[in-house]
């Protein structure tokens, strides 16, 4: 069993585009009992190049969530197309 909660805010200046994301988990321990607790936090950011184009970038991650689970991290860079 988990609970999540999490906040978003997104915001435009002009062309550019960011996302925020911070959340907490509370991930159950079966056989102990009780929760472990992991937090969470993205930043994205996206701008349009010209025509169908754009770039995109993200970096995100989780806290440790405990003794054996070590936090993580991922990268993301990438030209996107709309349709």
């Amino acid at each position: 069993m988990a609970h999540l909660a999490e906040v978003l805010v997104s915001k435009d200046f002009g062309k550019h585009h960011f996302d925020v994301n911070e959340g907490v988990q509370f991930v159950g321990r079966p056989q102990l009992g009780g929760f472990d607790r992991t937090y969470f936090t993205a930043l994205s950011y996206f701008r349009p190049l010209g025509g169908k184009w754009g770039y995109t970038g993200e970096i995100a991650g989780f806290s440790r969530l405990n003794a054996t689970t070590p936090a993580t991290m991922t990268l993301l860079n990438a030209g996107a197309m709309s349709g």
